[in-house]
């Protein structure tokens, strides 16, 4: 292979990963594609916007420029400057790649938003690498807690899936628990930083119902 075709092939792959790229495939004006469903924008009073990750603000900007969105939430790490200023967005600073404070106020006010919603509505949910620490929710353990086990997990050499797979067990909004606040329908749209694309491990499966275990956790 030549030097030229490596870099196309570089070059192809980057611009692939572009969050404004990577929106256009599935957004259009008048509809929304996710999986073998569409959504026509005309059918919903208001379209909103949950956005969780390193990739959030980026995500946002793109989709707001195709389709008209009524609002939402968008979570970023801490030391991120964010590229949307439009007031009607509200911007959450988190901790990352370890939870913090933020992260529980960011757990706290999505959980809010969502059960505000109206059969109406639809949300839009951007989940992109990152999601986990951002959005943080301890169950049966403090913040204290989960975060010694954050920074225990990130430096024993375990894989993402293996310690999202415990991160899911130890929140209230992990494993898919966040749409338990939902009161209309909603869309997710991901992008993937783990090995094979799991939906289960990209932002602990934040909204992608949980199949691992406690078993699992232990062993």
């Amino acid at each position: 292979m030549s030097k030229s075709d490596a870099m196309k092939i570089i070059h192809s792959g980057i611009a692939s990963s572009k969050p404004e790229n990577f929106i256009k495939k599935y957004v259009s004006k008048n509809l929304l594609r996710c999986g073998t469903r569409s959504f026509a924008v005309s059918d919903y009073g208001n379209i909103w916007i949950v956005a969780m990750g390193k990739a959030a603000d980026t995500m946002t900007k793109s989709i707001a420029k195709i389709i008209p969105i009524a609002g939402g939430i968008v979570v970023i790490p801490k030391n991120y400057a964010p590229v949307i200023r439009n007031k009607k967005f509200q911007i959450i600073r988190a901790g990352h790649p370890t939870p913090d404070s933020g992260s529980v106020f960011a757990g706290k006010t999505i959980r809010a938003f969502l059960k505000n919603t109206s059969c109406k509505d639809l949300v839009v949910f951007l989940v992109s690498g990152g999601t986990s620490s951002l959005v943080c929710a301890p169950e049966g353990v403090t913040l204290e807690q989960k975060i010694k086990t954050s920074r225990i997990l990130l430096e024993s050499g375990a894989s993402i899936n293996e310690i999202n797979a415990i991160r899911k067990h130890i929140s209230a909004v992990k494993g898919g628990k966040i749409l338990d606040s939902l009161c209309c329908t909603a869309i997710s749209y991901v992008m993937s930083d783990v090995v094979n694309n799991d939906l289960g491990s990209i932002g602990s499966g934040i909204v992608f119902c949980d199949k691992t275990t406690f078993s699992d956790c232990i062993g």
